[in-house]
């Protein structure tokens, strides 16, 4: 259901009924009202024709404002590039440029093309019961969906009326595959699905490794510091993806006689050889695991070893990583928790 949000957000947000799109729609109203007026229409129009990379700029902006910043959108700089913010803290100015690869590349399709199989299920699902999806027929976007919601509804009526607290299987054959699910006579989750198949994804450190790259051309010229704003998007996207990305791996050697020795392979972007001395493109990175209308986890900042500037003390209030000359990765835990959950994200159980 997320993947649907995200690919087709605002079509979903502003037809769909349900109590979870009231709330959406009500979160982005609140949200887009603090926005200066001149920049509003700015959100609404990419909001509606790219939600997921959309998203991303249009939390920044409030999160911007809710540290006691300000910001203006796409400033021409002395190459002619229109970097996505310019932040203004106090005394401090940066510039914040925004990237939202796409990690799932892989198993893309796979929830599109499942993912109103699924919201029909949770939406027909028999009352107080849970739902395992074993698995799905491979119905296409163009394809008759008329089977399949046939097979599930034969399914549902086949569960007993007095049922044991135990899983009820039911595999059936139709058109384009098989459709095997498990009931359990209870409610375990927000919705009537509660485990679902898993989906391919890609090395998530090589996708943070190309947007770094790909923006760089982007922010080169700026005589500002930069952060590099990035979406871990993805469903397995984690700060430690970030960590081999830009900083690098660690590794366990073992020996002959069963001792383990644990090493770091400064391999990442941030301490490529060959550089030393000379000034970053980067200050640093602005990492955010996946957000969305729900999630909401506070980013992480990681600083490029080789900038000697300073930051606005306002973005201290998150967690900071930085690379030590011990081959360490140093973690300062966030001054302030729940940031973003301060722009009031709607309820987890909607």
């Amino acid at each position: 259901m997320g993947k649907l949000w995200r690919k087709n957000g605002c079509f979903w947000l502003e037809r769909s009924t349900l109590p979870r799109a009231q709330a959406a729609r009500q979160f982005l109203r609140e949200n887009l009202a603090k926005i200066p007026s001149e920049y509003r229409s700015h959100f609404i129009q990419a909001l509606r024709t790219r939600w997921d990379s959309a998203f991303l700029e249009f939390i920044l902006a409030r999160t911007i404002q809710e540290l006691g910043g300000e910001f203006a959108l796409e400033q021409e700089n002395s190459s002619g590039s229109c970097p996505d913010f310019l932040v203004n803290f106090s005394e401090h100015q940066l510039v914040i440029e925004v990237v939202s690869p796409s990690f799932d590349g892989e198993g893309d399709d796979e929830r599109i093309k499942d993912a109103p199989l699924l919201e029909f299920i949770n939406k027909h699902a028999p009352r107080d019961w849970s739902i395992d999806i074993i698995q799905l027929p491979k119905v296409g976007p163009q394809d008759s969906k008329k089977e399949f919601k046939r097979a599930f509804r034969q399914a549902c009526n086949s569960l007993p009326a007095e049922p044991e607290k135990k899983w009820y299987y039911v595999n059936l054959p139709i058109q384009y595959g098989q459709l095997h699910l498990g009931f359990f006579p209870e409610k375990l989750g927000n919705e009537a699905i509660v485990y679902s198949r898993m989906y391919p994804f890609g090395d998530a450190k090589d996708g943070i490794r190309q947007a770094v790259k790909r923006k760089r051309k982007q922010v080169r010229a700026e005589a500002l510091p930069v952060l590099l704003a990035i979406h871990g998007s993805g469903y397995g996207v984690t700060f430690e993806d970030f960590d081999r990305a830009l900083f690098g791996e660690v590794f366990t050697i073992a020996g002959g006689d069963s001792v383990e020795k644990i090493q770091f392979k400064p391999s990442g972007l941030f301490l490529e050889s060959g550089k030393e001395g000379k000034s970053p493109t980067y200050a640093g990175v602005l990492a955010f695991k996946r957000i969305d209308i729900i999630r909401k986890s506070d980013p992480v900042i990681y600083h490029h070893p080789r900038f000697t500037g300073e930051l606005p003390m306002q973005l201290m209030n998150f967690e900071q990583r930085e690379f030590q000359s011990s081959n360490k990765i140093k973690i300062q835990p966030a001054k302030c928790q729940n940031i973003l959950a301060e722009l009031d994200f709607m309820p987890n159980h909607l």
